[in-house]
């Protein structure tokens, strides 16, 4: 299963501005030289250790064997593009359809319908890589100062580690959560999260309302992609303020244009033909099925060539060579004519 998303972040809606295009050429192929150079002995070791292998394929050997690659990937999540036949895009594979005919954990079920005057409620989740007990002392008063200019309204946060010494009276801690279900509730109103691929496929197909204050990876490309689509709200965490977030979590509860959004980009996104775990299943039978050789028509052509020669680099060197051959011809030619011309100039004088 894969995802990969722009190395460019791309703000807004095209065209590209040349700078970023020049760096949409450059990092790919540093990403590359640097997979080549530091990560591909790593991966042979991962491979032994995990696999049992006595001798492990080296990466290019890998992708040269692949027949199937399954991309958790979407052409309103990722930038539209052209892709081989052996790509397969089966966006929200993961999100199950029958998500909200499952019971809520009770204790949760407990606290949205505490006795109070609103049973709506906003989630906090920063995943797993994200450990909400190290964030800074001073970005978690600004969340809880934030909360508290919302007393009706509950805040269910994903916290492992030891619990804060104080806290707002309307912020619930719980340490595992049932992601997909409670983003299928129906009283919930936002979603704050780092803005990780899986979590903002998940509110992105559930309709919620999304926060995204990214962090690291490809966190800060989902949101601004993800902003551009209109379902979400970028923060940046080093930019942070309460009152920059609570007027982002205020908009959550009145903006009926960004719900409407929302809804509407939910119903887009959802709207295929055929399921995506079926399409990945048909695929999976489909490698399964057929010969190897066969196979290799799913491929590009240019699957055994250099990085240079995928780019068409060699032909626009032969372009550039030509045309600085002509341009250099006609100017010795050129040159040739005007001391032509000067020594029949000159003997005119003589004579």
């Amino acid at each position: 299963m894969g995802s990969v998303p722009d190395w460019v972040e791309l703000q807004g809606a095209p065209p590209v501005p040349f700078f970023k295009r020049v760096l949409g050429t450059l990092i790919p192929l540093f990403s590359r030289l640097q997979h080549v150079t530091m990560y591909e002995e790593k991966f042979k070791l991962l491979f032994v250790d995990a696999l049992g292998l006595k001798v492990a394929p080296g990466q290019y050997e890998m992708e040269a064997s692949t027949c199937l690659l399954l991309s958790n990937a979407g052409h309103l999540e990722d930038y539209p593009r052209s892709l081989p036949p052996f790509v397969v895009k089966v966006p929200g594979i993961h999100i199950r359809d029958d998500v909200q005919k499952e019971e809520l954990d009770p204790k949760l079920e407990t606290i949205i319908s505490s006795n109070t005057t609103d049973d709506s409620f906003i989630y906090i989740s920063f995943g797993t890589a994200v450990n909400s007990v190290s964030l800074p002392v001073s970005h978690l008063k600004i969340f809880f100062r934030a909360m508290e200019a919302f007393p009706k309204m509950k805040f269910i946060w994903r916290w492992k580690g030891p619990m804060p010494i104080t806290h707002p009276p309307n912020l619930h801690l719980i340490d595992w959560v049932n992601q997909q279900k409670l983003l299928s509730h129906p009283k919930i109103k936002g979603f704050i999260t780092q803005g990780v691929r899986p979590s903002m496929q998940e509110a992105f197909y559930l309709a919620v309302p999304t926060i995204v204050i990214p962090i690291f990876a490809d966190q800060d490309y989902n949101a601004y992609k993800y902003e551009h689509l209109g379902t979400a709200v970028y923060l940046e965490i080093s930019e942070l303020t309460e009152i920059r977030l609570t007027d982002v979590v205020n908009r959550t509860l009145t903006d009926t244009e960004w719900r409407k959004r929302v809804n509407g980009m939910s119903s887009l996104a959802r709207d295929v033909i055929v399921p995506p775990v079926k399409v990945a299943l048909w695929y999976t039978e489909f490698i399964l099925r057929n010969k190897k050789e066969d196979l290799n028509l799913l491929k590009p052509l240019t699957q055994d060539q250099y990085w240079w020669q995928r780019r068409d680099l060699d032909v626009w060197g032969v372009f550039q060579i030509t045309i600085i051959g002509i341009f250099l011809g006609l100017y010795m030619l050129a040159k040739a004519i005007c001391r032509t011309i000067s020594k029949f100039r000159l003997k005119l004088k003589l004579e």
